[in-house]
């Protein structure tokens, strides 16, 4: 179990660097702000993740792999199995909130929860720069349980780029009038 407040996780601030093959099974996080492995990712290279049975709970900007991720960062060839991934506003299976990035040749399977803006790849996708392709999407479910504005989405609640992706089965809920989506909302 990892507990912290900003920028928390296994790295808390990745400025420019490679995080390459990690391996992380049954895993327990928890924190406030741009929370997950790597806490904010500011034009870093995170590639070949593998993590199983991992659950993340903490407030805004949170993800599977990168909570905040920034300056054309990339997320890379990675396998996410049994994510729970839960908070309050930007909250994604992969990246809570993204803003000028990439992710590409992504595998995930799990659960998303969040009060606004929860998504299976990402809560948020800020900008028409970022890619977010080669996704396969076994199993997602995504849930958005707050008060409006909330959006739910299989891919993102929020989308401003092109998205490459595939999703084989899940369910995406919301309540209180949230705009519902199988990929974007």
């Amino acid at each position: 179990t990892m507990n912290g407040t900003v920028n928390s996780g296994i790295i808390g601030y990745n400025n420019t660097g490679t995080i390459k093959k990690l391996n992380i099974d049954t895993v327990n996080v928890k924190g406030y702000d741009n929370i997950r492995l790597i806490g904010y990712n500011a034009g870093g290279t995170v590639e070949k993740i593998n993590t199983k049975s991992v659950t993340i709970n903490a407030n805004n900007n949170v993800g599977g792999i990168v909570g905040y991720n920034n300056s054309n960062g990339k997320i890379l060839a990675s396998n996410i199995e049994s994510i729970n991934v839960t908070g309050n506003q930007y909250i994604g299976g992969i990246v809570g909130y993204l803003n000028k990035g990439t992710i590409n040749e992504i595998t995930l399977n799990g659960s998303v929860t969040g009060n606004e803006y929860a998504g299976g790849v990402t809560g948020y996708s800020n900008s028409p720069e970022n890619k977010i392709t080669s996704i396969l999407i076994s199993n997602i479910n995504v849930a958005v349980m707050g008060r409006s504005p909330g959006y739910a989405g299989g891919i993102s609640s929020w989308n401003y780029c092109i998205v490459n992706a595939v999703i084989e089965s899940g369910n995406i809920t919301g309540r209180h009038g949230y705009k519902v989506g199988p990929a974007t909302s």
